[in-house]
């Protein structure tokens, strides 16, 4: 990595994931204008959680095996964001049709996307890394929205320019399904980092029966057995959400920075009782 995109992607580092608000991005929807207006969308509805079987172990990102949560923050987070990517892919369609009338949030992020459509496989997710990467200065939800944790879609995102590491997955995995990537092959993955003893988000992508890890604070493209840094926590699909049931050990308390801890709403109630928790956050 060059000097240049290490001065760009150096403050990433420092931003991490805390799930500890259920905001939904469904409070700030984007009107015709390219501002958003608040108002109130409909929930997704979440279809059946099978859990995994000894023969399907492999078929998520990291490779553990999975059950399937219906409860807690994180399924509310995830599924307000999909409501929010609905109605941001409608409006990328319009801009589509009509370039001239497309505010400059659609229109950068259309323009990320076009640059990458003419590339194919590793060359392809690799730029829309990159791009994405370089696109949006690191920011805390806090300093940006006066929030603890906020899930932002692309447009909003490419609007403030800014984000952290969730914000950075989404508008990536967004991007790839603006460039035919289908649904199946693409995740979100919830982590805890060791490295930087802090929670953290990447998108994952499925290319060749090898799962793809792009991450805010990498150029480079690897796949999940190279990220051996990361502890997935939970894995995020289409219309479902899994915990990854060889969870390790949460880090000492002493360890984790308060302001970047899970809290118990955000999580499946049973998973407390896992853990074995007596101490209200994680």
């Amino acid at each position: 990595m060059v000097l240049s995109q290490w001065r760009v992607m150096a403050p990433a580092i420092a931003l991490c994931l805390n799930l500890s608000a259920a905001w939904s991005p469904a409070s700030a929807a984007l009107d015709r204008s390219g501002s958003y207006a608040a108002r109130s969308l409909p929930s997704i509805p979440f279809g059946n959680l099978p859990n995994l079987g000894a023969d399907e172990k492999t078929a998520e990102p990291f490779g553990n095996a999975t059950t399937g949560i219906s409860s807690g923050g994180l399924i509310r987070k995830w599924q307000d964001v999909q409501t929010g990517l609905a109605r941001e892919y409608q409006t990328l369609n319009e801009c589509r049709r009509d370039p001239a009338s497309c505010a400059t949030a659609p229109t950068l992020f259309l323009s990320l996307i076009e640059t990458s459509r003419n590339l194919t496989g590793l060359a392809r997710i690799t730029a829309v890394n990159r791009a994405i990467n370089l696109a949006i200065r690191p920011m805390t939800d806090l300093a940006q929205y006066g929030q603890a944790e906020l899930w932002a879609t692309p447009l909003m995102t490419f609007t403030s320019g800014a984000g952290d590491c969730e914000d950075y997955a989404i508008a990536k995995y967004a991007a790839l399904i603006q460039l035919g990537v289908s649904p199946d092959d693409l995740r979100l993955v919830v982590a805890y980092d060791r490295g930087t003893r802090e929670n953290h988000a990447v998108a994952a992508v499925r290319l060749e029966q090898r799962w793809l890890i792009l991450d805010n604070i990498a150029i480079d493209v690897r796949d999940d057995a190279g990220s051996t840094n990361l502890d997935p926590l939970f894995i995020l699909g289409d219309q479902w959400v899994r915990r990854v049931d060889t969870t390790p050990k949460p880090p000492a308390i002493n360890d984790v920075d308060p302001a970047n801890r899970f809290r118990m709403s955000d999580l499946p109630e049973n998973l407390s009782i896992k853990f074995g928790l007596i101490d209200p956050v994680l």
